[in-house]
């Protein structure tokens, strides 16, 4: 086989073993299930409602987060986040990872994290990826 047809080939079957099978689709869009969503909010109130929700409903958290993003995090959603390591010592939840960049600002709540038992690591360059909030739920 040609170089181009293994690369296309492999290319195919990465695509097949990630692809929903077409009779689940079928029943998840015939049942009203959505899976992405985009909401245009500007209320303070239900910004936060909404990340409460996110937070609550998964079953891993990893998130991208600037210092002040830490911060923030730390002010409206630690005693959520602490809910979901009891669920993670009950093996109901796979845990919360941080990506950040810490510093002097931000080392508090950086130290508070990892007493907390949230997993934390540094990265040098936020810029691709900050404020991202993955939820990843079954």
């Amino acid at each position: 086989m040609s170089r181009h047809l293994q690369k296309d080939s492999s290319m195919y079957l990465t695509h097949w073993n990630k692809a929903v099978p077409a009779e689940q689709k079928i029943k998840e869009t015939e049942d009203g299930v959505s899976h992405f969503e985009t909401t245009i909010m500007t209320q303070p109130d239900e910004i936060i409602k909404r990340i409460v929700l996110l937070i609550e409903t998964s079953n891993r958290l990893s998130i991208c987060m600037t210092s002040g993003g830490l911060q923030f995090s730390y002010n409206y959603f630690l005693e959520t986040k602490k809910k979901l390591l009891d669920k993670q010592k009950r093996e109901k939840h796979e845990g919360i990872r941080y990506l950040s960049y810490t510093d002097n600002n931000n080392i508090q709540v950086v130290k508070t994290f990892l007493d907390t038992g949230f997993q934390v690591r540094y990265v040098k360059n936020l810029l691709d990826i900050s404020s991202k909030i993955c939820p990843n739920r079954s």
